[in-house]
Order: C-alpha cells, then sequence, then structure tokens
C-alpha cells in the first residue's frame, strides 16, 4: 500500500511540474507578444531605450581587493560575486559595462564623485554615500555569522557569546552595531580578519563575528580547517549597485533588470563562491530511522541507565557545583584584569614618556598617550603608522637613513632576544618646528610593539649651559691670573722707568738744543714713555687700569700707529691708506685706539704670511639707520666713525667666523699668538657703545671693520680751549715716601727745583713716625702705594688720623679697582700714575696745593 502511495505522489507531482512548464510557456508567449518594448527580457519605456542609446559605454569600477564579493583575479579579470550579478544583468538587459581597474576602494569613491566612473557594485547604503550616489534596491543580502572551532556542539547567538571572549575585525561598521546593541560582550579588535580567525582556530578567542562572505573566502585561503559556522547574526549586510546620482535612469533600469533576477540564479552565485555553511542537522526521515533503532536499543539499556541515576544525579550535582564556582572565579578574575587594565591604562596617560604603540607587519598605529601629543605635537590622524611618523620626526633624508637604521637593528636584537632594547638618544623635529632631545625605548608583546620616548631636551640645555658656565668661569681665572702677574711687572718696570725718565729729563734740562746729547735723551724719553704705554696696554689688557677717555679726532692717532706699523713690517707688505681728515670726534682712550689698530694690523700681517700682500687702513664717517643695526640691537643708530683693516690673505673658514671673537681661540700655530687679541678689540669697543665686524672669503683675504659712534658733545668740548697748567712751584714742604731710594732721589730733585722744601723716606714706618712727631710740619703727603711694613693706602689712613686736613697724593705703577675705592673712602686728593713725567709731577702739585688753599 504503502509503495502504490508512492508511486501516486510521484506521478501527481510529475503532472504539477508538466503544468507549470506549460503555464511558463505560455506565459512567456503573451509577454512576448504584448510588451513590444521590452528588451531582453527587462520592459523598459521608450525612454529608457534612448537613454540606453545615448549612453553606449557604462564604466563600472569595482573595489579591486574585496575577494569574494569582487576583485580582479591572477589574470587581470573581473571576478566574484558582484562580478557573476553583473554578468546576469548585462545578460538581461542586452547591454555591456566597460570595467575600471583602480589602485583602491579611495580611488574608486574619488572617480565615482569626479564622474570618472558610473557604476559601483556591491555597495553598502550610507547617509554618506546618499550625497553623492542613487540606489536601486539591493541585490545582495550576505548573513553575519558566528564562527566558532569544531569542537563547539550548540547553536550560538550573540546572546550566548557573553562571557567569552569575542574577535572581530578594527574599523568594520558591525563592531558598532554589535557594541551598540551587546554592550557586555568582551570584544578583542584585531588589525585584519586573517588574525580574528587564526585567534579562534588557536584559542586564543571564543568565536568570531562577521561577514560569511569573506570569512569563507579567507579560511579557504588560509587553509584553516578546524572552525565552522555557529550561528546567525541579525541584521545581515545588505548592499546592491550604486549610480552616480545624475542618472537616475540608470538606476531605474538596473532595478528592473535585479527584478527578473531568479532564486536559483541567485543560490547559484552564492554556492559558488561561499562555501563554509552552517553545521548540518539531522533530516526528519533519518531521524525516524534513527529514532526506531535507538528505541530499541534504549529499551535494552533504559533499565541499566535507571540504576545510574542516583549516583550520577549525585556526582552532577557535585561537579555541578565545581563548574558554577569556576565560572564566578573566572568571572571574578576577568572583573579584576579589567581593573587592572584600566588602572595600567590611566598610568600610561599620566605618564611622562611618550608612549607609541603599533602592531603588525606594516606596523600601523595602535595607540599613542597624551604625552605623546603634548611633546611633539603630533595626533593620532598625523602618525597613523610607523612610516608616516618618520619623515615628520626626522625631515632631513640623511640624518633619519641614520636613525632608522640604528633603530632597526636595536629592535631586532631586541625581539629575537625578548629584551628591551638600549637607550637610543635622537633629535627629533616637533609639529610647531621644535627641536627635541629623545631617550628612546622598545618593547615587543608579542604582536604589540611600544615605543617609549623622555624628554632630554631641558637635561641637554643644563648641561650646555654648564659647560659654558665652566668655560667663562676658567676664562675668568685665566684673565685674573694673567691680570695679577701683569700688574706686578708694571709696578717694577714702572718703577725702572721713572728712574730712567726722572735722569733723563734732568739730563735734557742741561742740555743744550739741537746738540748730539739733547738729540740722544730726547730719543731716550720717547722711547721711555713708548714702553710707559706698553705698559699701560698691559694694564688695560689685564682690567688693572681704567681707560683715560677723552674727546678727540682719531686721524692723528691713526696716521702715528701706521707710521710704527710701517717700521715693524717686512718689506714684502704693501701698506696703502685711505685716511679721511674730516673726521668726527669720539669719546675714547687714544692708547686703545692704537692697540687696535696694531692688533688689526698683525693679524692681517700673519695672514698674509712672510710671502707678502696689501694690506689697507682706511677711516671715515659713516651713518647706520635702525634698520642697519638689526643685527646690533645694542647699538643706537647715528653718526659712526669707521676704521677699516683689508688684507689680501689666506681669509677665514666660515666655519669658524663666529668664534673669532671668543676668548683664547687662535688658528695661528703655538707661540705666534694667545687668542686674546681680537676678544680685547671687541671687549673695548663694545665698551664705547661701537661694534666691530668682519668679511671673510678663504683664499680672498678678511676686512675688519671698528665702528665707534661720534660723540654728540665733541663740538662743545672741542671748542673749549683747555686751560695753560700752572706750573710755578711754590716754597711748601712736602714729605715723599718711596721704597725706591733712586725714586725718592729724583723726586727730590725734580720738586726742589721748583722752590719745595722735600723731607724724603725710603720707609713707610719711618715716614708715619717723622709724621706723628711733627704733624703740622708738613703741607703736603706724597707716598708710594706698594711698600713693605705699611702700604700707601694704610700709610695715609694712620696720617689721615693724626691729621684729617693733609693733603695726599698717592703713587702706583697700577691702582686696582677695589685699591680705587678704598682710596676714595680714605679721602686721596689724587693719584699719580708711575712712571711719573717731570712737568706732570710738578703740575699735579701745584694743583693739589692750590685747591687745599681755596678749600681753606
Amino acid at each position: 500500500m504503502k509503495k502504490i502511495n508512492s508511486f501516486f505522489d510521484v506521478g501527481l507531482l510529475l503532472q504539477i511540474i508538466i503544468c507549470a512548464l506549460l503555464f511558463q510557456s505560455t506565459a512567456i508567449d503573451v509577454t512576448e507578444a504584448l510588451g513590444q518594448e521590452e528588451k531582453n527580457g527587462v520592459a523598459l519605456s521608450p525612454e529608457e531605450i534612448s537613454w540606453l542609446k545615448a549612453h553606449p559605454v557604462i564604466r563600472l569600477a569595482p573595489d579591486p581587493h574585496f575577494q569574494p564579493i569582487e576583485f580582479f583575479d591572477s589574470n587581470g579579470l573581473y571576478a566574484g560575486i558582484g562580478a557573476d550579478y553583473t554578468q546576469l544583468i548585462t545578460q538581461k538587459l542586452g547591454i555591456s559595462f566597460e570595467v575600471v581597474k583602480c589602485n583602491s576602494w579611495d580611488d574608486v569613491v574619488k572617480r565615482i564623485k569626479n564622474h570618472d566612473v558610473d557604476v559601483l557594485n556591491a555597495v553598502v547604503r550610507t547617509p554618506e554615500r546618499e550625497t553623492y550616489l542613487d540606489f536601486p534596491p539591493p541585490y545582495l543580502t550576505i548573513p553575519s555569522v558566528i564562527i566558532v572551532r569544531n569542537s563547539v556542539s550548540d547553536e550560538l547567538t550573540l546572546d550566548s557569546l557573553k562571557g567569552m571572549r569575542v574577535a572581530m575585525v578594527r574599523g568594520y561598521g558591525y563592531v558598532d552595531l554589535v557594541r551598540q546593541n551587546y554592550p557586555d560582550l568582551e570584544i578583542d579588535l584585531v588589525s585584519n580578519l586573517k588574525t580574528a580567525l587564526r585567534k579562534v582556530s588557536f584559542g586564543m578567542a571564543d568565536a568570531f563575528v562577521g561577514d560569511l562572505a569573506t570569512a569563507s573566502h579567507t579560511l579557504e585561503a588560509e587553509g584553516i580547517t578546524n572552525l565552522k559556522l555557529a550561528g546567525e547574526t541579525h541584521p545581515p549586510n545588505v548592499s546592491g549597485f550604486a549610480v552616480r546620482s545624475d542618472w537616475p535612469e540608470l538606476s531605474g533600469i538596473l532595478q528592473k533588470a535585479q527584478a527578473l533576477l531568479t532564486e536559483d540564479e541567485r543560490n547559484t552565485i552564492r554556492n559558488k563562491w561561499i562555501h563554509l555553511q552552517l553545521a548540518p542537522g539531522i533530516s526528519k526521515e533519518k531521524l525516524r530511522n534513527l529514532i526506531a533503532i535507538v528505541s530499541a536499543v534504549v529499551l535494552v539499556i533504559v533499565c541499566s541507565f535507571l540504576l545510574w541515576t542516583r549516583m550520577l544525579n549525585r556526582v552532577v550535582r557535585t561537579r555541578t557545583n565545581a563548574l558554577f564556582q569556576e565560572i564566578e572565579e573566572r568571572k571574578r578574575a576577568e572583573q579584576a584584569l579589567k581593573e587592572s587594565e584600566k588602572k595600567f591604562r590611566v598610568m600610561v596617560e599620566i605618564s611622562p614618556l611618550a608612549i607609541y604603540m603599533f602592531e603588525g607587519i606594516e606596523q600601523k598605529a595602535v595607540y599613542i598617550n597624551s604625552t605623546f601629543t603634548k611633546l611633539f605635537g603630533y595626533t593620532m590622524a598625523d602618525v597613523l603608522d610607523v612610516n608616516q611618523l618618520w619623515p615628520l620626526a626626522y625631515p632631513d633624508e640623511k640624518y633619519r637613513t641614520e636613525v632608522m637604521e640604528e633603530w632597526q637593528k636595536k629592535v631586532i636584537h631586541a625581539i629575537h632576544t625578548k629584551t628591551a632594547i638600549e637607550p637610543m638618544e635622537t633629535v627629533v623635529i616637533c609639529k610647531d618646528g621644535s627641536r627635541k632631545n629623545i631617550s628612546w625605548g622598545f618593547i615587543a608583546t608579542g604582536e604589540q610593539h611600544w615605543a617609549f620616548g623622555l624628554d632630554l631636551t631641558e637635561i641637554k640645555e643644563a648641561e650646555e649651559k654648564k659647560i659654558a658656565l665652566d668655560a667663562k668661569m676658567n676664562q675668568f681665572h685665566k684673565i685674573e691670573a694673567i691680570g695679577q702677574l701683569a700688574g706686578g711687572i708694571a709696578h717694577d718696570f714702572n718703577n725702572i722707568l721713572g728712574v730712567i725718565i726722572g735722569y733723563a729729563e734732568m739730563i735734557q734740562a742741561d742740555s743744550r738744543t739741537g746738540s748730539t746729547v739733547r738729540a740722544d735723551i730726547d730719543e731716550v724719553i720717547n722711547a721711555s714713555r713708548r714702553a710707559k704705554e706698553l705698559i699701560k696696554q698691559i694694564l688695560d689688557f689685564s682690567r688693572q687700569s681704567v681707560p683715560e677717555c677723552i674727546c678727540f679726532q682719531p686721524v692723528q692717532v691713526v696716521k702715528e700707529t701706521l707710521k710704527m706699523i710701517r717700521s715693524s713690517l717686512p718689506a714684502t707688505i704693501e701698506i696703502r691708506q685711505d685716511i679721511d681728515s674730516q673726521t668726527g670726534m669720539i669719546l675714547a682712550d687714544p692708547t686703545q685706539i692704537h692697540q687696535i689698530l696694531m692688533n688689526l694690523a698683525t693679524n692681517a700681517y700673519h695672514a698674509m704670511g712672510d710671502s707678502g700682500g696689501i694690506l689697507t687702513v682706511s677711516l671715515k664717517n659713516v651713518v647706520f639707520s635702525a634698520e642697519d643695526l638689526t643685527a646690533q640691537p645694542d647699538v643706537k643708530s647715528g653718526d659712526f666713525i669707521e676704521l677699516a683693516v683689508a688684507d689680501n690673505g689666506s681669509g677665514i673658514a666660515p666655519e669658524i667666523q663666529n668664534k673669532i671673537f671668543d676668548p683664547y681661540f687662535t688658528t695661528k700655530e703655538m707661540g705666534r699668538g694667545c687668542g686674546m687679541g681680537l676678544s680685547i678689540i671687541h671687549g673695548i669697543v663694545k665698551k664705547y657703545r661701537g661694534f666691530v665686524s668682519c668679511e671673510s672669503k678663504e683664499g680672498e683675504g678678511s676686512v675688519f671693520r671698528v665702528l665707534i659712534p661720534v660723540d654728540a658733545e665733541a663740538r662743545s668740548h672741542e671748542s673749549q680751549p683747555a686751560g695753560e697748567p700752572d706750573r710755578q712751584g711754590g716754597n711748601e714742604r712736602i714729605l715723599f715716601v718711596d721704597d725706591e731710594e733712586l725714586l725718592v732721589e729724583i723726586g727730590k730733585i725734580i720738586l726742589e727745583q721748583s722752590g719745595y722744601e722735600l723731607f724724603c723716606k725710603t720707609s713707610s714706618l719711618d715716614a708715619l713716625d717723622a709724621f706723628q712727631t711733627d704733624p703740622y710740619r708738613f703741607d703736603l703727603v706724597i707716598t708710594d702705594q706698594t711698600m713693605p711694613g705699611l702700604t700707601g693706602l694704610e700709610l695715609s689712613r694712620r696720617i689721615r688720623k693724626i691729621r684729617s686736613d693733609i693733603p695726599i697724593v698717592l703713587c702706583s705703577g697700577f691702582i686696582s679697582q677695589l685699591e680705587e675705592e678704598e682710596a676714595k673712602v680714605c679721602g686721596i686728593n689724587a693719584f699719580a700714575m708711575k712712571p711719573i713725567e717731570r712737568e706732570v709731577l710738578t703740575d699735579l702739585v701745584r694743583k693739589v696745593l692750590n685747591e687745599e688753599k681755596k678749600d681753606c
């Protein structure tokens, strides 16, 4: 009976199929008879047919890397689900698409916006895309699925994934949807689909949620065989054609063509490209057969199972309790881990280290902390991967190459040895152009790599300041030591010169004008005066003397110095001069102007060497505006005199031109200079509120220009004639004290010849005893400063305690600034710098005595 029923069912089914085929054939014939405007099975309006004729070329741009939806195969042909749907549409419409191959999806979007292409395929509709695309109804619905290991037997949903670690691909829109609807899910975001599926395959994650088509293709391409589908999620991914917004006619034509796609055609395409299916269940027929077999077996063993029920229930209860306890412990551990991760993130965010985390072969940026952005100015959008960071942080290609090579060596070694790299210091260019000294560290943790940067900029600056300060202190101590030495030498030389000048002036006074002896003694005096000026320069160098600044026209000083230069330089040096005799008046020390020109001329000679050359000296008036002096902010605009010294020697290298005014800097060989000449010149001219400039080219020579401002009050000084010194003698009584017997003798002779009564002592203690014996016996005290027993200042203080109104003249080879201040406190009436010439001494004595009489 069952067989008859079966044959009857088969016969009935064949009748139904035949009727259906006849009905379908009839329907087609009727449609062809009635639809004259149809085109290959698609009913098009006359307007649509005309539109297609007017647009014979329709350009389609696929996404080149969206396997298996659409892509270009190894032969460069358009392939995938979208390609098969496109082929069906073209067959039904009787048209063809021109496939345009683009480099990337971004390139596709750019071209459709510019109307360089007309149609896109397999596109998901979004509000943003609706602004430039028209969307026919979608034709492709791809499930979003849950993929697990084969060992999982249950069918899963998103609700059942709570408590599991779910892998998803970062950047997919479906991630936001899942997070929004299932906030309690523990989602592990990875950089790509291959990594996500491998994590599930290796047990590092419990499940993967994503697109079925791409997941199926990746599993097949990677040869992963231990995964299967465990369920579908909602909503699925829906996509279809998208047409440029100014072609709505094409959108309507595609919609009509899509409506004719049959379910068989859709399933054929789907099964061709998507091979992974839900875990197959058991059919009803098989289930009935299985139940029949199992029922017989169950009847045999059910009694045995009943006997074990109580024992099994007891075991189940025990294990269930243990399982629940394990689940609770796991939840507490996961909660503790989340809290730990939260604390760790807070610590990383507030860390003083700049942190840059990246992962994968592409070295994509995963995270940067706020310190990184504050320190360098770069945001995550600026440094999406390491290759994007390199040229920003190190724009100099050569330096960047050096840093990259060293960094890669250290990183490879750290990865292989699983240790942190040795700190590596680099100079990073920030977004605002500033430079930062950074010490970098690196740690690799699995696929994630961490780079740590510590800012050393302030430490480096402090070190540089300390080095500069130490150098200045060393320079100060050197100059101080030289000053002490120079002061002692000057004192002894001035005493000797005082004797020479004193006796020479006495011989000069007794010699007949025009005689040979007079001429010879005049040369002795002139030479002694030059020695005196030389010692004064030594004191200027050691800062032991105060410059005597006067208003004068520098023409004569320059001419006299040039005479001295001519006599001191070899004949191979040609000296040319261009001196303007109408230069302005300056407030300066003539001796220092002489010193400046001598130093510059000597440097020029050394630059030209023994082979000779041309030395050019010029003096002229110049005017500088504020714009001309932007490089000299401390110098005021106005009239200047310019003293220039030029040579055609070897010149100065550009890399050291900014160092030539530094103390002790010299390029001369040992014994030809100490490096202080230009430093002294710079200091002198700066003190006169001027500046020094240098222009030099290697192989062509150098030009040094000394600019000193013209004194605004010079004319008023110039117009006032100086009064004749009062050189008349007197009959006052003078106590003369000096430990040099020859100086005492010369002073006694000079002053007694002027009519004064002299009481001379070579000991300061003897002089104090004489003064104590009869204080009012003396009208004036002249004392040396540097003496054994009591110095001149100590003697003056004791004398003033005995008699406060006695005038005192203090003599010395040099007087330091400290001694000058002490002398003012003691009330010293005048200073006399050794060696003292005859007229200077007599004029000074008369001046002090006259002032004392006026005060009385």
